[in-house]
């Protein structure tokens, strides 16, 4: 585990290091969902941050570096004892993300690419996947055809994984982000 951490961080200090590449904004987004490993599905919320880079040869396509991070929903309720194990997932992505302008204001974006995902399911479990991960999103485009500024939209994230045991999620959620 910690030899992949190690790896995520060494690539995106190298991202970040290299002229060719810049680092375009950084968001997050907060939402509703589920996860699931070796057992049935669980609801849960999700939050997620990430870091969006331009690199040298493309314009159109964005390289988004994001930590995701689920925990059954009932941890946040108020009688929530901290005895109790409340399942998670955690785990890193990196994907390659387009976004198309529907008009001035509106904007829809894709993204598909690799995840690494830390299943602890049950206490007992702490396995770690690779698969694949998918986003789309529609929402609002505050820049306005202008580099720096706002955008916010609501959209879904999904991921799984192909080895250990086989951890996915689903999510419906609020995303925001900030352009330099």
């Amino acid at each position: 585990m910690k030899k992949l951490l190690f790896f995520f961080i060494v690539m995106v200090s190298v991202n970040v290091i290299n002229s060719q590449i810049k680092i375009d904004g950084v968001g997050g987004y907060v939402g509703l969902g589920s996860i699931k490993g070796n057992s049935a599905s669980v609801s849960s919320f999700t939050t997620s941050l990430f870091v969006d880079t331009k690199m040298f040869f493309t314009e159109d396509v964005t390289i988004r570096y994001s930590f995701f991070y689920a925990r059954k929903l009932e941890a946040l309720l108020p009688d929530a004892s901290g005895t109790r194990y409340f399942p998670y997932h955690r785990g890193f992505s990196v994907k390659a993300v387009i976004e198309q302008l529907l008009s001035t204001y509106l904007f829809l974006e894709e993204g598909l690419g690799l995840l690494l995902l830390n299943d602890r399911t049950f206490s007992d479990t702490n396995e770690w996947g690779i698969g694949a991960a998918f986003h789309i999103t529609i929402g609002l485009d505050f820049r306005s055809y202008k580099n720096s500024g706002f955008k916010l939209g609501i959209g879904s994230d999904i991921g799984t994984t192909f080895n250990a045991t086989t951890p996915n999620y689903f999510s419906v959620q609020l995303q925001t982000a900030y352009y330099f």
